[in-house]
């Protein structure tokens, strides 16, 4: 056996890693707990992974739950914490398995590609970001513009320069201190950036 029946304080931290951490990782307002590091388009990918990745964590939680239940009663000598602990282990794997089944396949059958999902444009210097959020038959579309700042150790921050309605294909420039997004038939729509700053 890989722990001790007698006590095991690993086996308590190890299902903690496993069952607690994805949870709240889960419920945080971003990847990493909005980690933002390099682009959007990697931090989208590292998240479509690290669901993968969580999800055998979660099934290896459950799996040390129900094999070593003698061990963590004997870890955990106090009866009612002993039964929060088991109560509260097990009422995260049902929460989690199916959102982490769900985050996958939806991830895996998103019919827009990468390239127009994600669009980064660097103008001088200021770097325009443009996020197609197309939910399919579920919802409307829509194409978030943002500023992209700088930040500490390759981070970046992101701030929200204009939401527009589906467009199809479109085109955006920095002009003259103006974003200028062009659509394909050929409405234009322009916002002033000295508006936004990434001071």
């Amino acid at each position: 056996m890989i722990f001790k029946a007698e006590r095991s304080p690993l086996l308590i931290a190890v299902i903690i890693f496993c069952l607690y951490l994805p949870f709240f990782e889960s419920f945080s307002l971003g990847t990493l707990w909005s980690l933002n590091w390099h682009s959007p388009a990697v931090m989208d990918s590292l998240g479509d992974l690290l669901r993968v990745v969580k999800l055998i964590l979660v099934l290896t939680g459950t799996l040390l739950l129900a094999v070593y239940n003698q061990t963590i009663q004997n870890t955990i000598r106090h009866r009612v914490a002993f039964g929060t602990f088991v109560i509260c282990s097990w009422i995260l794997v049902p929460v989690q398995i199916p959102m982490l089944l769900l985050g996958i396949m939806f991830s895996g059958v998103s019919m827009s590609p990468a390239d127009y999902v994600h669009k980064e444009k660097i103008f001088d210097n200021t770097t325009i970001y443009a996020y197609t959020a197309d939910p399919g038959a579920m919802g409307r579309a829509y194409h978030h513009f943002y500023l992209k700042c700088p930040r500490a150790l390759g981070r970046y921050e992101l701030i929200k320069i204009a939401k527009l309605n589906w467009m199809g294909s479109f085109e955006f420039a920095v002009v003259n201190d103006e974003l200028i997004v062009d659509e394909e038939n050929g409405t234009s729509h322009q916002y002033t950036l000295s508006d936004f700053s990434c001071d």
